[in-house]
């Protein structure tokens, strides 16, 4: 089962396994959803993952904000904080979704029942948000010009990878690369497809493909509207009650201008894979779910 819009062929693996998701998203979202990405890695990284969140989400915003010594205590307080809480709110959502999703999984697929997992990702992703709200804001209000010009260097560096792996001159070239992403989360969920198995799923791949360009243009206009927002901060230094009412608007503006033709061509690819696979090979996804819920639950008895 795939996930949407943005991560169109992921399937159902993607948002339980990496939210998995995601990666272009704002700083702001970034600060809890990294996190999160890393809570519901559990489920395909292993426990191992989970347990390492915290040092990676550290990781991901050294990378992009490139983190002082006198930020770095603050920053690592913010995220522990924020793990003790998604084990005790989010771990339980999840391994429920994962319980429903392996009675879903083993039936004919449906786009409502693709939709339904989408949104409830959504939901989780946008809770998590809320909570990281005011540790982003403290961060925020940090900043340096210097360390603005740092993420704006490494988005614009992130978006030129992108555009090498897929948005080549050639279409077919194009197509291969995100159809080797796409195959790469369906094993994951499903095990090894056919030939003829990966013919159809070629084909549907097509109408995701043409969705690119658009999808990275709406990134990069979020990431210039995110980089105004922190320039902004930096220069008036408002209350950090300010920030967190300014970041609100921000995520409310952004989380309106999802690209619905792309989320509908992702659902429909999801089905189109979900419903091409042999009885086989959707047990194998029942075990591959049974699996991330065990560990999910193992998590949840050691918080």
């Amino acid at each position: 089962m795939a996930t949407p819009a943005s991560r169109p062929a992921d399937g159902l693996a993607r948002r339980f396994s990496r939210r998995l998701r995601h990666v272009f998203r704002r700083l702001a979202v970034r600060l809890a959803l990294v996190m999160m990405v890393a809570g519901l890695g559990a489920c395909s990284a292993l426990k191992s993952t989970y347990e390492q969140g915290d040092h990676l989400a550290y990781w991901w915003l050294d990378r992009y904000v490139d983190i002082s010594s006198d930020q770095a205590p603050q920053v690592r307080s913010a995220i522990a904080t924020f793990f003790r809480w998604h084990r005790r709110e989010q771990l339980p959502a999840i391994a429920a979704l994962l319980e429903q999703a392996k009675g879903h999984i083993q039936q004919p697929m449906a786009a409502q029942t693709v939709r339904h997992y989408q949104q409830e990702a959504q939901r989780l992703g946008h809770l998590a948000f809320r909570q990281a709200l005011p540790d982003t804001a403290a961060l925020l209000v940090t900043l340096t010009p210097a360390q603005i010009r740092h993420m704006q260097e490494r988005m614009a560096s992130d978006n030129a990878k992108y555009r090498r792996t897929f948005l080549a001159a050639d279409e077919a070239e194009r197509i291969d690369a995100r159809m080797k992403k796409v195959m790469r989360y369906a094993e994951l969920m499903y095990g090894d497809f056919t030939a003829e198995q990966e013919r159809q799923i070629r084909i549907a791949v097509a109408a995701v493909v043409r969705t690119t360009a658009e999808r990275l243009a709406l990134r990069e206009r979020r990431q210039q509207a995110w980089l105004a927002l922190a320039r902004e901060v930096v220069t008036e230094r408002p209350e950090r009650s300010e920030v967190v009412r300014r970041l609100e608007r921000f995520d409310a503006t952004w989380r309106e201008q999802a690209n619905q033709s792309d989320s509908d061509a992702g659902i429909q690819l999801a089905v189109q894979i979900a419903n091409l696979t042999t009885p086989a090979q959707r047990q194998h996804a029942v075990k591959r779910l049974q699996g991330w819920l065990d560990d999910t639950q193992a998590l949840m008895r050691r918080s």
